[in-house]
């Protein structure tokens, strides 16, 4: 899959859109789901960036699979880790970087496609508060949970070594005020 990312990276780099679809681990067992990923270059006078959208789209047999999320969250460390800076939307997931930001991630790829090495992930910038309720069963299966600023995020890592996020202390000072 990475190979294929990197691949899809290169053609819309500088823009477009491309496809991909990725097959399920085991053979004979066809498509595991299809990746949408689109590039667009934005360059108005007081504001340049390059934005990606990375749409997964599921075979039917796999919708809400943990082999599925699995996919997802490879998806996204392949082209911008940390995965937990991604905006989501449904099964589409948006990200906003510096113009040749995708040209650079591209070669990172390339180079670890050659030596066959996987992307590893980032660690998150900041602990999040979230609704405690699921949240052990989700870490174990890979979920996202909501967090009080609006951010979805897997818990992975300890969060105890990461400032809190500002907004989600702002939104838990003023839950604790209206009671």
């Amino acid at each position: 899959m990475q190979r294929q990312l990197c691949d899809a990276l290169r053609q819309v780099e500088n823009g477009g859109c491309t496809r991909v679809d990725i097959p399920h681990p085991k053979p004979d067992h066809g498509r595991l789901a299809r990746l949408t990923l689109t590039v667009a270059q934005v360059r108005e006078p007081d504001y340049q960036a390059d934005e990606i959208d990375l749409e997964v789209t599921p075979a039917t047999t796999y919708a809400g699979t943990s082999l599925l999320w699995q996919l997802t969250v490879r998806a996204l460390i392949c082209l911008s880790p940390p995965e937990q800076s991604w905006d989501r939307y449904k099964d589409t997931y948006s990200n906003i970087a510096e113009p040749g930001s995708w040209t650079s991630r591209r070669a990172y790829l390339d180079t670890l496609v050659a030596t066959h090495e996987i992307a590893e992930s980032e660690p998150g910038r900041h602990s999040h508060y979230t609704h405690h309720e699921h949240l052990a069963g989700n870490t174990v299966e890979g979920r996202a949970v909501r967090a009080l600023c609006g951010a979805f995020l897997v818990p992975t890592q300890d969060h105890e070594r990461l400032p809190i996020c500002p907004p989600c202390q702002a939104r838990l000072s003023e839950l604790a005020d209206q009671r």
